[in-house]
């Protein structure tokens, strides 16, 4: 299973792509955020 990594800015800009690529990839997306614990 592949794992990327994301800013919550970028996921904000760019969520229906995003939630695209982790359905049709069986991607772990992990959103890096600025002030606080990332998450899967």
């Amino acid at each position: 299973m592949l794992t990327k990594e994301t800013t919550y800015s970028n996921l904000r800009a760019n969520l229906a792509t995003i939630l695209d690529q982790v359905y049709d990839q069986s991607q772990i997306m992990v959103i890096n955020r600025r002030n606080g614990k990332n998450i899967a």
